[in-house]
């Protein structure tokens, strides 16, 4: 989970949101919601990662953000996991790992689901059966290979009140997600992949 403060210590304009890494020194995360008004070019922010029992604080850059496509991307002079990384491809059978809003707290989430389109909609986001929720925006999508294939970013509308029985009215959300094709291009073209071509090629 990423929590964006101006200090390492968390302050009150502290937000919590799900990030991916994509590489070794760049996180992703969604821009909608309350974080896009801490998300300036240049600004300097600390975040916060899951290490055990306590958490390991990142000092991170904003270097880019796309309100259409809805992700901005972060940079850190420290090292980072690296994860593989691959296109994703219809019917592939993947994983969303994310921070879910719950009743109580927000707890690390794992769904499963398939890529349903790679087709990209006017916003440059594909579709998978994944059910999303509340929080699970900047979460990853990883193959059955535990390879990164993209960001999920949102989920269909749907109608909570609609009878769970009449298929007219009610259908199962899809996740729409960032395709790492579109995440690791953006890079390519800042000249942020250190003359190292994406794992996918």
């Amino acid at each position: 989970m990423l929590t964006i403060s101006e200090q390492q210590q968390e302050s009150n304009i502290t937000k919590n949101h799900t990030v991916t890494i994509v590489n070794d020194n760049h996180i992703v995360s969604h821009y909608h919601g309350e974080l896009r008004y801490e998300l300036k070019l240049g600004r300097n922010l600390y975040v916060k990662f899951p290490d055990i029992d306590e958490y390991t604080h990142y000092m991170v850059k904003v270097i880019y953000f796309n309100e259409k496509l809805d992700y901005v991307l972060m940079q850190t002079e420290s090292i980072l996991p690296q994860p593989r990384t691959t296109l994703p491809h219809d019917g592939d059978h993947i994983l969303l790992l994310a921070y879910s809003y719950t009743e109580i707290s927000r707890t690390l989430c794992i769904t499963s689901g398939i890529i349903s389109s790679t087709k990209q909609d006017k916003y440059g986001h594909i579709r998978s059966d994944c059910d999303a929720n509340k929080g699970d925006s900047g979460g990853g999508c990883f193959t059955a290979y535990g390879e990164l294939c993209g960001i999920a970013i949102g989920t269909d509308a749907i109608q909570p009140t609609a009878p769970i029985l009449d298929l007219t009215t009610r259908y199962r959300s899809r996740a729409h997600i960032i395709s790492t094709e579109v995440i690791m291009a953006q890079l390519a073209s800042m000249g942020l992949t250190k003359g190292q071509e994406p794992s996918y090629i």
